[in-house]
């Protein structure tokens, strides 16, 4: 499947825009374990924070392009990610929208 965050697919046609697809998901943050992981190669950096990130986007990415699939579409386009903490940074949300299409 190809995923994009632009709207057009260079070499390919669109033919089918088959609908938005979404994929959440919201993780409850053990803050002291993250804060401790602190590289300090990267200057205040929390490890075990951006690691937590990364993961939640990822899993937000499959489900969409699950999502997609069930659709019967082969692509992705104009993806666009958001991520926020609440509950006082105890819980992170990873959430990402795009257009489902079938492309040639």
């Amino acid at each position: 499947m190809i995923i994009t965050t632009t709207n057009n697919i260079e070499g390919k046609q669109i033919a089918t825009y088959l609908g938005i697809v979404t994929g959440e998901i919201v993780v409850k943050l053990q803050l002291s374990p993250f804060l401790k992981r602190q590289d300090p190669d990267k200057k205040n950096r929390s490890s075990g924070y951006e690691s937590a990130l990364f993961e939640a986007k990822q899993t937000a990415l499959k489900q969409m392009e699950e999502r997609a699939t069930k659709l019967g579409a082969n692509a992705i386009v104009g993806i666009n990610f958001s991520v926020d903490d609440f509950s006082g940074g105890s819980y992170v949300m990873a959430f990402v929208s795009g257009t489902a299409v079938k492309a040639y």
